[in-house]
């Protein structure tokens, strides 16, 4: 577990805390682009190296969509919503005035997810570099230029403020080894389906427990032993008619459906997963109660 509680703070619903790690997005309004030229995007990325090193973050990965952007990284001190103004309200100025325009340039609030283990710290790093190939901007990532997935797959290891080791070390400690593993990772993870944030805030943890249910993914240390994958193995196992019938399984039921309520997914979703109709789910969480 990444989770380190020094001290606690609560600001516009998030949970924040030195030492945590945050997967941080943004987007334009509508279908406005942020970065209309190569010069947007290198200048996002001056503002980027400044503020982490401003606020003292250190950032693992990012991705720079025309019209979203994708921030991993850990805050030191309780300054993640400061941190994240400086950077939006710093490029909005920068973009309105450069093209002569008014209005926002970014949706508010900004969306940030705790990354509370290891294996949805490597995902989130997974599904970040997979955007702009899932977008269909490019035909591998390899081709992207504003992300950080060549430093976790090409051998060479430039001098950088991008921390790429910390999610690396994650998967092994021969760092070339990690690559290699990691390149496999992505071509994998392109197998899964990937909904957008846009789309669905809880895009990440869905593709998280997809990308947990592919079997040849199992070698990874940071997918082995942990809470996810147990989840995933009683989904499978709630499948069953023998374990579904069976009215000594009610809490045990109760429990896995609170587990996927508490992660964001929709009666109507679990329900699909479990393959049961949503009545059905409801009448479990109805029976446990009191039991």
């Amino acid at each position: 577990m990444l989770r380190n509680k020094e001290k606690l703070f609560i600001a516009r619903n998030r949970i924040i805390y030195p030492n945590a790690v945050y997967h941080v997005t943004n987007r334009a309004p509508g279908r406005e682009k942020l970065f209309l030229e190569d010069e947007d995007y290198l200048y996002k990325l001056s503002l980027i190296k400044k503020t982490a090193s401003e606020f003292d973050w250190k950032v693992f990965c990012f991705c720079l969509m025309p019209n979203h952007i994708h921030l991993l990284f850990r805050i030191r001190n309780d300054n993640l919503s400061q941190g994240a103004k400086s950077l939006f309200e710093k490029y909005a100025k920068y973009f309105n005035a450069k093209y002569k325009r008014k209005g926002p340039v970014f949706c508010k609030p900004f969306r940030a997810s705790l990354c509370e283990e290891d294996s949805y710290l490597l995902t989130a790093s997974l599904y970040i570099h997979l955007n702009p190939l899932k977008a269909k901007i490019v035909n591998s990532f390899k081709e992207y230029r504003w992300t950080t997935s060549n430093l976790y797959t090409q051998k060479i290891s430039p001098s950088t403020f991008i921390d790429y080791k910390f999610i690396l070390n994650l998967i092994d400690k021969d760092l070339n080894k990690a690559k290699e593993t990691y390149a496999e990772l992505l071509k994998k993870s392109n197998e899964v389906e990937h909904k957008f944030i846009a789309q669905d805030e809880n895009a990440v943890n869905k593709f998280r427990f997809n990308l947990i249910a592919l079997k040849n993914i199992s070698g990874i240390s940071s997918f082995n032993g942990n809470e996810t994958s147990n989840l995933w193995d009683e989904i499978e196992k709630f499948k069953t008619k023998k374990w579904l019938k069976d009215e000594t399984n009610i809490k045990a039921k109760k429990y896995l459906i609170e587990q996927l309520l508490a992660d964001g997914y929709k009666i109507s979703e679990i329900g699909d997963m479990i393959g049961l109709t949503r009545q059905g789910v409801y009448r479990i969480l109805q029976q446990g109660k009191g039991k």
